[in-house]
């Protein structure tokens, strides 16, 4: 069985503060985070990010809450 290698580096606090707060809100570990955004530079991904699921969810929740407060 093969490991995958590791990779790491230092990232500004502001960085890491944004990286925690995308891990609260998807339910990712900040490995997947980073993983997707290297890959994304890397063009191994689609285009969509997590700020997209991220607005698109938030905009489905506002329509939501829009009806409930009906």
């Amino acid at each position: 069985m093969s490991q995958q290698p590791m990779v790491g580096c230092r990232v500004p606090s502001s960085w890491h503060e944004e990286i925690i707060a995308i891990t609260e809100a998807t339910g990712q570990t900040s490995s997947e985070v980073v993983r997707e955004a290297i890959a994304l530079y890397l063009k191994k991904s689609k285009a969509v990010t997590v700020r997209s699921r991220l607005d698109d969810l938030e905009q489905r929740l506002n329509k939501l809450a829009l009806l409930v407060m009906q």
